[in-house]
Protein backbone atom coordinates (compact mmCIF):
# COMPACT_ATOMS: atom_id res chain seq x y z
CA UNK A 1 0.00 0.00 0.00
CA UNK A 2 1.06 3.48 -1.11
CA UNK A 3 2.36 6.17 1.77
CA UNK A 4 0.71 9.56 0.97
CA UNK A 5 2.14 12.33 1.69
CA UNK A 6 1.02 16.49 1.55
CA UNK A 7 3.32 19.23 0.97
CA UNK A 8 2.23 22.55 1.84
CA UNK A 9 3.60 25.84 0.09
CA UNK A 10 2.53 29.03 0.46
CA UNK A 11 2.67 29.90 -3.05
CA UNK A 12 3.55 28.74 -6.50
CA UNK A 13 5.34 31.87 -7.28
CA UNK A 14 8.09 31.81 -5.60
CA UNK A 15 11.42 30.26 -7.52
CA UNK A 16 13.79 28.40 -5.44
CA UNK A 17 10.99 26.69 -3.04
CA UNK A 18 9.22 25.95 -5.89
CA UNK A 19 12.14 24.04 -8.16
CA UNK A 20 13.56 22.51 -4.87
CA UNK A 21 9.65 20.74 -4.48
CA UNK A 22 9.93 20.35 -7.78
CA UNK A 23 13.71 18.52 -7.75
CA UNK A 24 12.58 16.39 -4.51
CA UNK A 25 9.51 15.41 -6.32
CA UNK A 26 11.18 13.65 -9.48
CA UNK A 27 13.29 11.86 -6.76
CA UNK A 28 10.36 10.42 -5.34
CA UNK A 29 9.01 6.50 -6.39
CA UNK A 30 5.94 6.98 -7.24
CA UNK A 31 5.32 3.15 -7.20
CA UNK A 32 5.99 3.80 -2.71
CA UNK A 33 3.89 7.32 -2.78
CA UNK A 34 1.44 9.39 -3.53
CA UNK A 35 2.20 12.76 -3.04
CA UNK A 36 -0.49 15.74 -2.84
CA UNK A 37 0.42 19.62 -2.81
CA UNK A 38 -1.50 22.06 -0.71
CA UNK A 39 -0.67 25.78 -1.86
CA UNK A 40 -2.40 27.82 0.63
CA UNK A 41 -2.73 30.45 -2.48
CA UNK A 42 -2.30 28.05 -5.62
CA UNK A 43 -1.38 30.91 -7.98
CA UNK A 44 1.78 32.12 -10.09
CA UNK A 45 3.86 30.20 -12.60
CA UNK A 46 4.86 27.06 -11.22
CA UNK A 47 1.43 25.57 -10.50
CA UNK A 48 1.49 23.65 -13.58
CA UNK A 49 5.00 22.24 -13.31
CA UNK A 50 4.00 19.78 -10.85
CA UNK A 51 4.43 16.16 -12.15
CA UNK A 52 3.69 12.18 -10.65
CA UNK A 53 1.61 14.13 -7.43
CA UNK A 54 -2.14 15.90 -7.18
CA UNK A 55 -2.28 19.49 -6.43
CA UNK A 56 -4.99 20.15 -4.25
CA UNK A 57 -7.59 22.31 -5.13
CA UNK A 58 -7.89 25.82 -3.64
CA UNK A 59 -9.61 26.57 -0.34
CA UNK A 60 -11.47 29.77 -1.69
CA UNK A 61 -11.25 31.83 1.90
CA UNK A 62 -7.81 30.86 2.73
CA UNK A 63 -6.37 31.71 -0.81
CA UNK A 64 -8.19 35.23 0.06
CA UNK A 65 -6.85 35.79 3.59
CA UNK A 66 -3.45 34.69 2.07
CA UNK A 67 -3.05 36.52 -1.28
CA UNK A 68 -1.19 39.42 -2.05
CA UNK A 69 -4.27 41.79 -2.41
CA UNK A 70 -2.39 44.15 -5.59
CA UNK A 71 -2.64 41.14 -7.84
CA UNK A 72 -5.78 40.14 -7.43
CA UNK A 73 -8.33 41.25 -9.76
CA UNK A 74 -12.24 40.98 -10.24
CA UNK A 75 -14.17 38.94 -7.45
CA UNK A 76 -10.86 38.02 -5.81
CA UNK A 77 -9.65 41.33 -5.36
CA UNK A 78 -13.48 41.80 -3.50
CA UNK A 79 -12.78 38.56 -1.50
CA UNK A 80 -9.69 39.62 -0.53
CA UNK A 81 -10.80 42.85 0.82
CA UNK A 82 -13.40 41.67 2.65
CA UNK A 83 -11.71 38.35 4.38
CA UNK A 84 -8.43 40.90 5.19
CA UNK A 85 -11.03 43.23 6.83
CA UNK A 86 -12.89 40.80 8.88
CA UNK A 87 -9.93 39.51 10.14
CA UNK A 88 -8.21 42.51 10.90
CA UNK A 89 -12.05 43.33 12.74
CA UNK A 90 -12.14 40.50 14.69
CA UNK A 91 -8.15 40.69 15.49
CA UNK A 92 -7.17 37.63 13.94
CA UNK A 93 -10.02 34.91 15.09
CA UNK A 94 -11.20 34.95 11.59
CA UNK A 95 -8.42 34.24 10.08
CA UNK A 96 -7.37 31.70 12.21
CA UNK A 97 -11.01 30.33 11.99
CA UNK A 98 -10.39 29.71 8.06
CA UNK A 99 -7.29 28.31 8.92
CA UNK A 100 -8.22 25.60 10.92
CA UNK A 101 -11.30 24.74 8.67
CA UNK A 102 -9.05 24.33 6.13
CA UNK A 103 -6.55 22.50 7.98
CA UNK A 104 -9.92 19.96 9.39
CA UNK A 105 -10.71 19.43 5.52
CA UNK A 106 -7.10 18.30 4.58
CA UNK A 107 -6.84 15.94 7.79
CA UNK A 108 -9.40 13.88 6.38
CA UNK A 109 -7.01 12.37 3.54
CA UNK A 110 -5.00 10.16 6.03
CA UNK A 111 -1.79 11.20 5.05
CA UNK A 112 1.03 9.22 6.65
CA UNK A 113 3.42 11.97 6.10
CA UNK A 114 2.69 16.17 6.27
CA UNK A 115 5.66 18.30 5.04
CA UNK A 116 5.90 22.11 5.86
CA UNK A 117 7.75 22.48 2.66
CA UNK A 118 8.86 26.35 3.94
CA UNK A 119 9.05 28.73 6.92
CA UNK A 120 6.03 31.00 8.05
CA UNK A 121 3.19 31.03 6.91
CA UNK A 122 3.07 27.08 6.11
CA UNK A 123 4.89 25.98 9.25
CA UNK A 124 2.11 28.09 11.43
CA UNK A 125 -0.47 25.92 9.11
CA UNK A 126 0.28 22.33 9.34
CA UNK A 127 1.22 23.26 12.88
CA UNK A 128 -2.72 23.27 13.05
CA UNK A 129 -3.29 19.93 11.64
CA UNK A 130 -2.15 18.63 14.47
CA UNK A 131 -0.24 15.31 12.50
CA UNK A 132 1.90 13.02 14.25
CA UNK A 133 3.85 13.07 11.88
CA UNK A 134 4.76 16.45 10.62
CA UNK A 135 8.01 17.70 9.34
CA UNK A 136 9.12 21.44 8.86
CA UNK A 137 11.12 21.50 6.29
CA UNK A 138 13.58 25.65 6.52
CA UNK A 139 15.31 26.57 3.54
CA UNK A 140 16.74 29.59 4.86
CA UNK A 141 19.68 30.46 7.12
CA UNK A 142 16.88 30.52 10.30
CA UNK A 143 19.26 33.57 12.03
CA UNK A 144 18.63 35.88 9.57
CA UNK A 145 15.00 34.47 9.13
CA UNK A 146 14.12 35.46 12.69
CA UNK A 147 15.95 38.66 12.83
CA UNK A 148 13.98 39.98 9.63
CA UNK A 149 11.21 38.34 10.97
CA UNK A 150 10.98 40.46 14.34
CA UNK A 151 13.16 37.78 16.39
CA UNK A 152 10.08 35.91 17.27
CA UNK A 153 10.14 33.12 19.37
CA UNK A 154 9.42 30.15 17.15
CA UNK A 155 10.01 27.47 19.65
CA UNK A 156 6.61 26.22 20.45
CA UNK A 157 5.28 25.93 17.18
CA UNK A 158 8.48 23.87 16.01
CA UNK A 159 8.07 21.96 18.88
CA UNK A 160 5.33 20.19 17.32
CA UNK A 161 6.93 18.91 14.82
CA UNK A 162 8.49 15.71 14.89
CA UNK A 163 11.15 16.33 12.52
CA UNK A 164 12.64 19.73 11.50
CA UNK A 165 15.01 19.42 8.00
CA UNK A 166 17.16 22.34 7.38
CA UNK A 167 18.35 23.06 4.06
CA UNK A 168 21.44 25.77 5.67
CA UNK A 169 23.45 25.26 8.24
Amino acid sequence: MKKKILFVVTYFDCGGINRALQNLLNRIDVNRYDIDIFAMVPDGMFAHLYKNCRVLSRHLLLSALMARYAQQTGVMKVLCLLVKVLNKATKGMFGLRIKQNAAKRLRKFNYHTVVAFSEGAPTAFVSLMQHPNAVAWIHCDYASYKNLSGDIDERALYSLYKHIVCVAE
